[in-house]
């Protein structure tokens, strides 16, 4: 979601900012937090220092093991404007990761007897759509099994900026129609957890907010977290970044409390999740029977806001482990946190430049982290061919940038990382489209095509560019060359005939 900060916003924010940084006496050295002294912790800081110098990583992480800290720590600023340094305490939007905390509410309600999860979702919202109403319980909202179509997939300007209340948006967005019956697939869904969050105000019949600060932030000392309401000054909130073409960019301003509600509203700290962690260790929030619900794989492997994945033989050391864990990203930032039960191992990454986005998966860096947990030796990361190739575009031109990747990058393969090239070669065509510069996009999607010759999608979008560009002889090779990966693809076969007519 691409987002830039409205200059009233900004306004309000720079008074706030200069005096955060006139404050900022120590921890002035790029690098904020805590080793511990701990051999573990100088591994994991070194893996997240190459991350960060490759622009991979912009944030704060907390590492723990059998409940005690090995590493907390920041990389990278909060502001890159006003110069202020990222530090344990920063607050973040958490993006995804709040869908654990409304399936746990649900769950608290369910323990309580006051729902069920087999009550339809009319059951608590009588004014909501029949058809869809009716047939659709709480477990297939909680587990992704619904089949409700993803109101964010279809995101624009007016959605993000809406001050409608939480209902009168689901009104609005949401549609009364299945993509697969439901419990028979799964399917990310922020529709589900939207209304999630609807029903539990419903039955408190109080605020999501507040349902939430009285039932978690307040019970576990989360003194740092909140949901993010318009126009607020959230002190210590870490600005958010995109990268585009070799740089950093704000995105636009958005609605959280409405547009993202219980699905992603929430903004928290490393500290903070750290105590959301520990209380699975105990029956403070929940029991073991709902925490046993909300951590079982349904289809294939989402539980209820978390998706849990059994790890048989681990690295060879003949040890199973369970992966408990979810991501998020939302208006400039990515989070992604992680809990192995077995070895009470807990990691959390929170980066205000959506990391997540542009080839350095928060996932794969905690990915590059846990084998140190288990004394294992652990790979540094390398360079993004992407982010290689995107500053090379920015200093030079997009004609010597192409050439430099395919005559150093493509060639020394083994030397960077090609994570999320694919996506991210799109977003940059994307980018030249939306600015009206067709050429430079066709050219940015060559590229794709030729470094993913198997990607149907890749071809596709080469051939909707070349014919955009009334290119259509080279737009009819490109939908060809797409139904002879996926013969399935029903939109490449519509262009054929459109095309051909």
């Amino acid at each position: 979601m691409k987002k830039n900060l409205i200059l009233l916003y900004a306004l309000v924010c720079s008074q706030y900012l200069f005096s955060q940084k006139q404050s900022q006496t120590i921890n002035q050295q790029r690098n904020v937090g805590s080793l511990n002294g701990n051999e573990e912790a100088h591994q994991i800081d070194a893996i997240l220092s190459k991350y960060h110098q490759y622009d991979l990583f912009n944030g704060s992480v907390l590492v723990a093991k059998k409940g005690k800290e090995i590493l907390k720590k920041s990389y990278g600023k909060a502001s890159f404007s006003w110069d202020i340094n990222n530090t344990p305490s920063t607050k973040f939007r958490i993006g995804s990761l709040t869908k654990q905390f409304t399936a746990l509410l649900i769950l608290q309600l369910k323990q309580e007897g006051k729902l069920k999860l087999e009550d339809k979702i009319r059951d608590h919202l009588p004014w909501y759509y029949a058809a869809t109403g009716n047939k659709l319980t709480i477990h297939h909202l909680l587990s992704m099994t619904s089949g409700l179509p993803n109101y964010t997939d279809g995101i624009n300007s007016q959605m993000e900026r809406e001050e409608l209340k939480p209902k009168g948006f689901a009104l609005k967005y949401f549609k009364d129609t299945l993509l697969f019956e439901p419990g028979k697939d799964v399917r990310y869904c922020n529709t589900g957890y939207y209304i999630l969050g609807l029903i539990i105000e419903s039955v408190t019949k109080k605020p999501y907010e507040l349902v939430l600060k009285e039932r978690v932030f307040n019970v576990l000392g989360m003194n740092n977290s909140g949901i993010e309401n318009p126009n607020q000054i959230v002190p210590n909130l870490a600005e958010g970044y995109t990268f585009g073409i070799g740089e950093y960019n704000v995105p636009h301003s958005m609605n959280m409390k409405t547009l993202t509600f219980s699905a992603g509203a929430i903004y928290s700290t490393v500290e903070d999740l750290f105590l959301w962690d520990k209380s699975f260790y105990s029956d403070v929030l929940l029991s073991a029977e709902n925490k046993k619900l909300m951590h079982t794989k349904y289809l294939p492997n989402y539980g209820y806001g978390v998706v849990v994945n059994s790890i048989k033989n681990y690295l060879g050391l003949n040890k199973n482990i369970t992966v408990i864990s979810h991501d998020g990203g939302i208006g400039g930032f990515s989070s992604y946190m992680l809990r192995i039960p077995e070895d009470n191992i807990f990691i959390v990454l929170l980066d205000n430049t959506r990391a997540g986005a542009r080839g350095g998966e928060l996932a794969a860096i905690s990915k590059n982290i846990v084998p140190v947990l288990f004394g294992a030796k652990a790979e540094l990361p390398k360079p993004s061919a992407f982010i290689e190739l995107s500053k090379k575009i920015k200093s030079k031109s997009l004609d010597e940038g192409i050439a430099y990747f395919k005559s150093a990058i493509e060639v020394d393969r083994t030397a960077y990382s090609f994570i999320g090239l694919e996506n991210d070669l799109s977003g940059i065509s994307s980018i030249y489209q939306s600015n009206g510069d067709l050429i430079s996009a066709i050219k940015i999607l060559k590229l794709n095509a030729d470094e993913f010759p198997n990607s149907a999608s890749a071809f596709f979008n080469l051939g909707e560019a070349y014919y955009v560009n009334q290119q259509f002889d080279l737009a009819l090779q490109q939908y060809k060359k797409t139904l002879e990966i996926d013969p399935t693809n029903e939109e490449a076969k519509k262009m054929l005939l459109k095309i051909r007519k």
